[in-house]
């Protein structure tokens, strides 16, 4: 069974990111799950499974800053800037933990 996907824009330190969001809302001690995408693709890679997760999980699947419809920074960002991007963005939707899946340079990231 899979689940629909929306949209989700959020502006971290002065740059819009793109995800794509599914299932139920985020709980306090719930289970969030965010798909981290690797190099030269985006979230977009990541929709059967984000599909597939939402129908249980909350599930978000990020563009990193660069990439996909997410803005580009004006300087393109190392693995460690990606990463720092990346927690950014959690803390900016007020994740204080999740369930990390990369792909990639995503599990780089993810460690």
């Amino acid at each position: 069974m899979t689940a629909a996907l929306r949209s989700q824009w959020t502006t971290v330190s002065g740059l819009r990111m793109f995800a794509r969001a599914g299932g139920p809302p985020p709980q306090a001690n719930g289970t969030v799950v965010v798909l981290v995408h690797g190099q030269i693709i985006s979230s977009l890679y990541m929709v059967p499974t984000a599909e597939r997760l939402a129908s249980q999980f909350c599930v978000f699947a990020p563009d990193l800053p660069g990439f996909g419809l997410s803005e580009k920074p004006a300087r393109i960002l190392c693995v460690p800037g990606l990463a720092d991007a990346l927690g950014a963005w959690m803390d900016t939707l007020g994740f204080r933990r999740a369930v990390l899946v990369g792909n990639s340079l995503g599990c780089q990231i993810a460690r």
